[in-house]
């Protein structure tokens, strides 16, 4: 359905242009609906829940927060979901204290300065200068998100809780990668 309507609306914008522009522009539009259709479902079913204000930080922090791309829409979705709702729910039991959020930021960032990017095969190889563009990109996210969970105090548990997420699963594709690679060599 997204693919037909991306198409619909690339024909209209791209007209007149080549093929391959119109393959682009379609591409995007795709992207797009898909991204507006996930984070309504994800609104609405935690809106439905009484959670609107809680999803609403979840949500506008979640891209900056990094993670892992997903094969297809439906294991997006439910991996958005899951966080979304680990974030919302186990966040009132974690108790965040001064410290404890000094650890997971300087823990967080160490991990940014010495793993980020992780490089895969599925991945590009980048430039030392790229490198570090991400690496400062994801540093000044990660003081931007400590300095937001420190102004919304009343969510602090749950925005540090998805924070406390992402690196676990920045340590899985780490490891993941790790693994795989090394069965690669064993193969050789």
């Amino acid at each position: 359905m997204n693919h037909l309507l991306a198409m619909r609306f690339s024909d209209f914008l791209a007209e007149g242009l080549d093929k391959i522009t119109k393959v682009k522009i379609c591409y995007l539009l795709e992207s797009i609906i898909g991204e507006v259709e996930k984070i309504a479902i994800i609104f609405i079913i935690f809106s439905v829940i009484g959670k609107r204000k809680e999803v609403l930080i979840v949500i506008s922090l979640r891209p900056y927060v990094g993670g892992f791309h997903c094969k297809n829409c439906f294991t997006c979705l439910f991996y958005s979901i899951l966080m979304c709702a680990v974030s919302i729910f186990l966040g009132k039991f974690v108790s965040i204290y001064k410290y404890t959020k000094i650890m997971i930021v300087l823990g967080f960032g160490a991990f940014i300065v010495m793993k980020i990017p992780i490089e895969s095969k599925d991945r590009k190889i980048y430039t030392e200068k790229m490198r570090l563009v991400i690496k400062i990109k994801a540093l000044l996210i990660l003081i931007c998100i400590s300095i937001t969970s420190t102004i919304l105090k009343r969510y602090e548990c749950e925005i540090m809780t998805m924070v406390i997420l992402i690196l676990m699963n920045a340590l899985l594709e780490k490891l993941r990668v790790f693994i795989s690679n090394y069965k690669e060599r064993e193969n050789i």
